[in-house]
């Protein structure tokens, strides 16, 4: 999620917002931390890290529907302030890809977050 928030180099607080809502309601994270793991997930992002081992390890441990609704969750981050750039949809195609996502479920999940807008 940090690095969804991140792609454009500003991390809003909306998007700060629903990644702590998101951790809250996808992985039952008390508010206090999940506001910690939020927080610390954006100001630790760097560009050496290795993701596609990351993401790949999170895709090998979840269900398709669980990875499906991930980029739902990567979907909602990215569109909390507003407007989901060009950037952030490819770095969550990308991460669709690397979780070898079939490209209707990424289609799906866009199109969920685009009709709550």
């Amino acid at each position: 999620m940090a690095q969804v928030a991140h792609v454009d180099r500003d991390v809003t607080e909306a998007e700060l917002s629903q990644m702590v809502t998101a951790l809250e309601q996808s992985w039952q994270l008390e508010p206090e931390a999940a506001n910690f793991v939020a927080r610390v997930a954006v100001s630790e992002i760097k560009p050496s890290e290795d993701y596609f081992r990351l993401i790949s390890e999170f895709g090998n441990s979840t269900t398709l529907d669980e990875r499906a609704s991930f980029l739902e969750v990567l979907f909602a981050v990215a569109a909390a302030d507003g407007d989901l750039s060009f950037d952030e949809t490819e770095e969550i195609r990308t991460i669709a890809n690397t979780l070898l996502l079939p490209h209707q479920r990424f289609i799906e999940a866009k199109l969920k977050v685009s009709r709550k807008q």
